[in-house]
């Protein structure tokens, strides 16, 4: 699957002395994450808004390094993301709470318009998904998967780029900030969640020990913070233009 956390062979580590993984538990704990990532993100907001911006910025800086070891140390190690995936919710609650306040200083508010589209996109998307519009088929998480990899490398291109002032290196930061590319990175992040809900359907007719609650919740928290973001760079844009 294109998520990094989402791997077949996960598949093969069911437990059945650790309980089962089910649908009800893995939307309860998403839910505790959501709320996690939401007074992480207070705080630095908080902070950003009374001028404490140097300190906001040490926790989204943070927050963004601690959130993606918790991610990678879950991928490898699904059976504590019990502990990890709480922590990932905190740390990027902290970044996005310091990266939301910046954004609506500039574009009054346009966070409420970001988290809006953010919750309305998901619950089309499990819409479709309920509904069998949209399924995980091998055809569907190949193309989600090949579209994934290019967009990271994307970013792997244009994060190095940033630190020279080359021409021939221009084209990758305009792309970077231009509409249509940041739609089509928002639309594949969408397609995300697909898998997502795949992931956790297929755990809890799989028999995945319940851990893999945490494990899918976690999962679906990346797609949602990777969606919340672009949303915030597509609504910026649209703005400037």
């Amino acid at each position: 699957m294109s998520n990094p956390m989402f791997k077949d062979s996960i598949y093969q580590e069911a437990v059945l002395s650790e309980g089962q993984m089910t649908i009800k538990g893995s939307i309860a704990k998403t839910a505790i994450l959501l709320i996690l990532a939401l007074v992480s993100a207070l705080y630095t907001w908080n902070l950003t808004l009374t001028g404490f911006t140097d300190k906001a910025a040490m926790f989204m800086y943070g927050g963004l390094i601690v959130g993606f070891i918790s991610v990678l140390i879950s991928s490898f190690n699904p059976k504590i993301s019990n502990v990890f995936a709480p922590i990932y919710a905190l740390a990027e609650g902290f970044a996005l709470g310091g990266i939301s306040a910046v954004y609506n200083s500039l574009y009054n508010g346009i966070v409420i318009q970001a988290v809006c589209a953010t919750m309305v996109t998901l619950g089309v998307m499990l819409f479709l998904y309920g509904t069998q519009v949209l399924r995980a088929t091998d055809k569907f998480r190949k193309i989600i998967i090949t579209a994934t990899i290019s967009i990271a490398i994307f970013y792997l291109i244009v994060f190095i780029t940033s630190f020279f002032h080359i021409q021939f290196l221009a084209p990758f930061t305009n792309a970077y900030n231009n509409v249509f590319v940041i739609g089509f990175i928002t639309v594949i992040a969408a397609m995300n969640l697909i898998l997502d809900f795949d992931f956790i359907e297929r755990g809890s007719q799989g028999f995945l020990p319940s851990y893999f609650e945490w494990y899918g919740a976690m999962g679906l928290m990346v797609t949602l913070v990777w969606l919340y973001i672009e949303f915030l760079r597509l609504l910026s844009n649209l703005r400037r233009n």
